[in-house]
Order: C-alpha cells, then sequence, then structure tokens
C-alpha cells in the first residue's frame, strides 16, 4: 500500500509538497508581496523572488522595510502569520519601518520602528 499527501491549492492545483503549494497561493493571491523592499545592513535591496517566496535569508537579514500601500501591509502580515515570522508582527501601516535594537543585547531584542 502506499500512501500519497496532496496539498490542494485554491483553484485547484494539487502539490505533493506543502512549501510548493502555499508558495504557488503566495504568488497568485499575495502579488502585491513583490512590490515591498528588504534593505539589509550594507543597503543592498531585494524583493521577494516569485520563485523563492520563503527565502528567509531576505526576512533575517533585512535592517529596513519600505511597503508601498495598505495592500501589500495586508501581504507581508499574511506572509508573517503563514510563516510564523513574529517580529514583523510590528507592521501597522505602509511607509518605512527600521529594525531598532535594544542596546544591551543586540542580537535579540530587536523590534521594527516606524520611520515615515
Amino acid at each position: 500500500m502506499k500512501t500519497i499527501y496532496l496539498y490542494e491549492a485554491f483553484d485547484g492545483k494539487r502539490f505533493e509538497d506543502e512549501d510548493e503549494c502555499i508558495s504557488y497561493e503566495a504568488v497568485n493571491l499575495h502579488p502585491n508581496l513583490f512590490k515591498i523592499t528588504f534593505i539589509d545592513e550594507d543597503n543592498n535591496i531585494y524583493a521577494v523572488d516569485k520563485n523563492d517566496v520563503f527565502n528567509d535569508r531576505i526576512y533575517q537579514n533585512s535592517e529596513e522595510v519600505y511597503i508601498p500601500d495598505e495592500k501589500s501591509l495586508k501581504d507581508i502580515l499574511w506572509l508573517t502569520e503563514e510563516c510564523g515570522w513574529c517580529e514583523f508582527e510590528d507592521f501597522s501601516m505602509p511607509g518605512h519601518w527600521k529594525r531598532q535594537y535594544d542596546d544591551n543585547d543586540y542580537s535579540w531584542n530587536a523590534k521594527w520602528v516606524f520611520i515615515n
């Protein structure tokens, strides 16, 4: 006997891998993710890649994030919930956000603050 696990996207397309299914849905249901700009500590600019929506490197290495509009905000909050990236829960409005660190503990006590 063979057990097959299938994941079905919103449009009926089936996947054997859950992450592939979620990525497919993200590209099609959350297109405003791709308008968000992520900036690392060296001022390199990144955007979400449609072929790799869950690229942790972009999200974990970002020091600044620019969210252009309400739709993009809604989509990044969806991604935050979907992936469990609770650090982005601070985003409450479109605009420019910067990671701020606690002076006593640089690595663990970062939060996002609204710049403009």
